[in-house]
């Protein structure tokens, strides 16, 4: 019987994402074991190495964690392709030190959305105001993505599984709105290069117009509704491609 390994705590799966987990994996055949501290497996073994073949899902820190220790060389995925096809994006994204970035904003006061290029390092925020800033003063040596801020009146996360859109789960804006999705099809095609399994936000504007906002690596993504063993099977594609 196949085996996976999924985080506890207190005699239950993490969160809402790991209990859409266990349940995919139970729906796929999946024996599953529980672990509650990231260096051992729940019947005590140390997860010295990982198993392409044994799935391990934890929370994103326990993820990270467990990836950097064994040395596993995972890049950012956050703009795929942007200097070849820019107009995927629909607005301007550059990089900076974070610091450079507040020193500009107080000289020209242009309001510009800012996130990490180390994954999650913290959560993307809108620069228009000193407190916004109060938050960050740690990581201001730190290299982020900067991008004008533009008006949107709807999201949604597309899922893709082996270079296939196989579901799409809107999480913000009037529910009557529908993107279009011949670009993340186009973009899908184009990207030669993805992992086994990611996701691609996109973006309506006030113009009706659609953007990708970013992609997301699928170890450390939300469900946001997705079939349990949809979900279930990509996490074990991309764990699997990760630890190969």
């Amino acid at each position: 019987m196949k085996k996976a390994y999924i985080e506890f705590r207190n005699g239950i799966p993490l969160d809402q994402e790991l209990m859409t987990a266990y349940v995919g994996l139970e729906y796929l055949g999946y024996e599953i074991k529980s672990f509650t501290d990231s260096r051992f497996s729940g019947d005590g073994t140390p997860f010295k190495k990982l198993n392409s073949q044994i799935p391990v899902i934890g929370g994103f820190e326990t993820m990270q964690r467990l990836f950097n220790e064994g040395n596993y060389n995972l890049q950012p995925i956050d703009y795929p392709m942007y200097a070849i096809y820019p107009e995927y994006y629909g607005r301007e994204i550059k990089t900076n030190i974070l610091l450079n970035t507040v020193q500009d904003w107080r000289k020209d006061s242009k309001r510009v959305f800012i996130k990490p290029l180390i994954t999650k390092l913290f959560t993307g925020f809108i620069l228009d105001a000193e407190n916004t800033i109060a938050y960050v003063k740690e990581f201001m040596d730190q290299s982020v993505f900067v991008s004008p801020v533009i008006e949107i009146i709807g999201e949604w996360r597309v899922y893709v599984h082996k270079n296939k859109l196989v579901d799409s789960r809107q999480y913000k804006g009037d529910f009557h709105l529908f993107p279009s999705y011949k670009i993340v099809e186009e973009f899908v095609k184009n990207w030669t290069e993805a992992p086994a399994a990611y996701s691609v936000d996109l973006a309506m504007l006030k113009d009706n117009s659609t953007i990708i906002l970013e992609c997301n690596d699928f170890w450390g993504i939300s469900a946001y509704g997705l079939q349990p063993e949809i979900y279930a099977d990509m996490l074990v594609d991309r764990f699997a491609e990760i630890i190969q």
